[in-house]
């Protein structure tokens, strides 16, 4: 059974970001990343349904945040608002 990872977005394809500013986070709602995404397998009479339920995001200081959705693109109207999910 595969399911595909998903695919992380960015507000800059550069990846340059300014200290203090609030950190969008979210991943592309598709059949190959987020969603919906499932996979099936069977083995010895059992079948098996795996889907995404959450998103763990480690923030390489040890800490780490829990999404159970993809989460709200960002955009440039939205200026230095805190992301909503």
């Amino acid at each position: 059974m595969k399911l595909v990872g998903p695919k992380v977005a960015s507000p800059r394809a550069a990846g340059k970001y300014v200290v203090g500013m609030p950190m969008w986070m979210w991943v592309t709602r598709s059949t190959s990343s987020y969603g919906p995404a499932t996979a099936k397998a069977t083995a010895g009479g059992v079948t098996v349904t795996a889907k995404v339920a959450a998103i763990r995001w480690d923030m390489g200081d040890g800490t780490t945040i829990t999404c159970t959705g993809p989460g709200t693109p960002y955009s440039a109207d939205r200026g230095k608002s805190v992301s909503p999910d």
